[in-house]
C-alpha cells in the first residue's frame, strides 16, 4: 500500500504517515485552545472524521507517557496496580505470619478486592476506566517472580494437601512421643494472633465517635501478640514437678518461625526440641487455634470491660475521659497478662483433642463456657452500653478478620515509617557499644521487682491507676 500524505497549510504535500502521539496531542491542544475542526483538519491534510477521532480520545492521549515517534498507545500498567500489589504483600506477609494457608486463588481474590477497594477512591481517568484488572493467572506468575513471595498452594491444592499433610503428621508426631517418652507436662505449643487492644463493639457511642473523627488509624491499635510460656519457666516448672528436663515446642510452619530456631536458644535451654506443624496445616491440627486463642480473646475483653467498670465507679472519670485520655498500652499489658493467666488448663489440654487425642480426658473436648459471655454483656450494659451476646461474639471474631484495605494501607504506612527511622538511626548506632543481654535481663527483673512494690505498697492506685476525689 503507497504511504499516505500529509498537507499542512502553506506547504508542499509531504509523505503523509500515521500521526504520531506527539502530533496527536498538538492537535488536541489547538482544539482546547478555541480551534475548529475543519481549520485543524485543513491545517494537518487531514479530514475531519480523522480529527473527531483523535479528539474522542483525546484523554487517554494526553495521559499517555511514550517515547518520542511512537504512533499507538501500548496499553499502560495503571499506578493503582502497583498501590495492589504494594498492600497485597503486608497482607501475604501478616498471613504468613499466622502460619496461614495461601493459595493462589486465595491471593488473586485478595488482590481483586483491594483493586475495587482503591479503585472507589481513586480519580477516575480514561485510562483507568479503560483498565480491566482481572488478578489472572500470568498477573499472578509476574507478581510471584516480581515479589519473589513463596509457600504459595497451586488452584484446588489445598484441601487435598492440608487433610494428606495432617493426617501423616498425626502419626509422626506420636511417634516422636512414644520415642522420646513424653508427658503431657513436657510438651508445649506456641502461636501469634493479633489483637485489637483499644476496641469496643461496633454498635457502641465510643466506637461510632472514634470512626467519625479525622484522620481515625484503625491499626495503630493492633498488637501482635505470641502466646506461650517461655524458656526459663518451662526449666522451672519442669524442675518444681521433678520431671526430666526436656520438653518438645511444637511451632506452625511459619516465615517467623526459622527452621533452625534452636540454635537462637542459649545453652542453658538446650534441652527444648522444636518440631513444626507441616504447610497448611495450622486450622487443622495447631492446638492454640482449637478455641485456646479464641477464649483468651474473650478472657482480655471481660478484664477490658472490668476495667472500664472499675474506673466510673471508682473515680470521677466518665468512660469516654477513661478510654479517650487515660487508657493505655500499660494497662492493656496487665489486662493481657491477667487474660492469659484466666487460661484453664482444661481450656489449654483440649487444644491437643485433634493432634493427640490420647493426651485429652472425654470432658475436656467441650467448648467455652457460655457465662463468659453474659459477664461481658452484664458489664457493658452497667455502664450503659447497648451490648448483647451477638456483639461480643462479633468482637472477639474481628481480632482474627481478615485486614481490611484500609487497615492495611495504615500498616503499611507504619512500616514505611518503622523502616525509614531503622536506616536515619543506624549512623547514630555506629560506635556504641552493644547492650550485653545480662544487663536487658538483669534491667527486666527490676523493672518486675518495682512493679511488684507498686502494687503491694499501694493496692487502690495499682488497682485503678486513679486516685478518688
Amino acid at each position: 500500500m503507497a504511504p499516505k500524505k500529509i498537507k499542512k497549510a502553506g506547504s508542499s504535500a509531504v509523505i503523509r504517515q500515521r500521526p504520531t502521539i506527539e502530533l496527536k496531542k498538538e492537535i488536541i491542544a489547538k482544539y482546547e485552545r478555541g480551534m475548529r475542526v475543519s481549520d485543524i483538519a485543513r491545517e494537518y491534510g487531514m479530514s475531519k472524521s480523522t480529527i473527531s477521532t483523535i479528539l474522542k480520545k483525546k484523554e487517554q492521549v494526553k495521559e499517555a507517557n511514550v517515547s518520542k515517534g511512537m504512533t499507538i498507545i501500548t496499553k499502560q500498567r495503571p499506578q493503582i496496580i502497583d498501590e495492589v500489589e504494594k498492600l497485597l504483600l503486608v497482607y501475604i506477609n501478616e498471613k504468613q505470619l499466622e502460619g496461614a494457608s495461601i493459595s493462589e486463588a486465595f491471593i488473586s481474590e485478595k488482590a481483586l478486592q483491594i483493586y475495587e477497594d482503591l479503585k472507589k477512591k481513586t480519580p477516575q481517568t480514561s485510562a483507568l476506566s479503560d483498565f480491566v484488572f482481572k488478578a489472572s493467572r500470568g498477573w499472578f506468575e509476574k507478581f510471584k517472580h516480581r515479589t519473589g513471595i513463596h509457600s504459595v498452594i497451586r488452584h484446588g491444592e489445598a484441601a487435598s494437601s492440608d487433610k494428606a499433610g495432617a493426617e501423616k503428621f498425626i502419626l509422626e508426631f506420636k511417634k516422636i512421643i512414644e520415642e522420646e517418652s513424653y508427658v503431657l507436662q513436657q510438651v508445649f505449643n506456641a502461636d501469634e494472633t493479633g489483637l485489637f487492644w483499644k476496641k469496643m463493639p461496633n454498635k457502641t457511642y465510643i466506637t461510632k465517635e472514634e470512626k467519625a473523627l479525622p484522620g481515625h488509624k484503625p491499626m495503630k491499635d493492633r498488637l501482635t501478640l505470641l502466646l506461650c510460656v517461655f524458656a526459663p519457666a518451662v526449666k522451672e516448672y519442669l524442675e518444681k514437678n521433678n520431671l526430666p528436663l526436656k520438653c518438645l515446642l511444637l511451632l506452625d510452619n511459619a516465615p517467623a518461625h526459622p527452621p533452625n530456631i534452636d540454635e537462637y536458644l542459649e545453652e542453658e535451654f538446650d534441652f527444648i526440641q522444636v518440631r513444626y506443624l507441616p504447610p497448611n496445616t495450622t486450622p487443622l491440627l495447631q492446638p492454640m487455634d482449637q478455641q485456646v486463642i479464641s477464649n483468651f480473646k474473650k478472657l482480655y475483653t471481660k478484664a477490658l470491660f472490668r476495667k472500664c467498670f472499675d474506673i466510673t465507679n471508682d473515680t470521677n472519670l466518665t468512660l469516654k475521659e477513661f478510654w479517650k485520655n487515660h487508657f493505655n498500652i500499660l494497662n492493656c499489658v496487665h489486662l493481657i497478662d491477667n487474660a492469659w493467666n484466666q487460661v484453664t488448663y482444661r481450656n489449654m489440654n483440649a487444644g491437643w483433642r485433634k493432634l493427640w487425642p490420647d493426651c485429652v480426658p472425654e470432658r475436656d473436648f467441650e467448648g467455652f463456657e457460655p457465662e463468659i459471655v453474659d459477664e461481658i454483656v452484664s458489664l457493658s450494659q452497667s455502664m450503659g452500653l447497648e451490648v448483647d451476646n451477638n456483639d461480643v461474639e462479633e468482637l472477639v471474631e474481628e481480632h482474627s478478620n481478615e485486614l481490611t484495605t484500609e487497615e492495611l494501607q495504615h500498616l503499611q504506612a507504619e512500616q514505611e515509617k518503622n523502616l525509614a527511622e531503622d536506616m536515619s538511626s543506624e549512623g547514630e548506632e555506629e560506635g556504641k557499644e552493644e547492650v550485653p543481654s545480662s544487663v536487658i535481663k538483669e534491667m527486666c527483673a527490676k523493672w518486675g521487682e518495682l512493679q511488684l512494690f507498686v502494687e503491694k505498697s499501694f493496692p487502690n492506685s495499682a488497682t485503678s491507676g486513679y486516685n478518688k476525689g
